[in-house]
């Protein structure tokens, strides 16, 4: 299975709305997980980015993992870039500066605007 990487993120997440569009035009429906109904669309997206990264944490396996593979451990793959985006501060109701979710200065990797993919695309 392939996993979600930090650096697929922003633009997934520039891809998200384009893909709801319709079903927030057309329906006006801003789809809602039964157990989790307090959480947007867009929160439940952040969510799924978490879980496609969850693993064992015990320290064996973290080992293993970062010296098999060079891979961070998931809480950092997860939470390190999405601490960065202002989408899920305002998904989740972050306020800068009062959250560790939500610092005063962020990382601007992960505000820049991810391209079109159409704009990739070969002529």
């Amino acid at each position: 299975m392939k996993r979600s990487r930090p650096s697929d993120l922003p633009e997934a997440c520039a891809r998200f709305p384009q893909e709801m569009l319709p079903v927030d035009r057309i329906w006006h429906l801003d789809f809602r997980l039964a157990p989790l109904a307090n959480l947007s669309a867009e929160a439940l997206f952040f969510l799924y980015y978490a879980l496609d990264n969850c693993e064992r944490g015990d320290s064996a396996y973290l080992a293993h993992a970062y010296d098999a593979w060079s891979r961070l451990p998931a809480e950092l793959r997860v939470n390190l870039p999405v601490r960065h985006m202002e989408r899920f501060s305002a998904a989740f109701g972050c306020t800068p500066g009062q959250s560790a979710m939500a610092p005063r200065r962020r990382c601007a990797v992960m505000r820049w605007p991810a391209p079109r993919p159409e704009a990739r695309l070969p002529p």
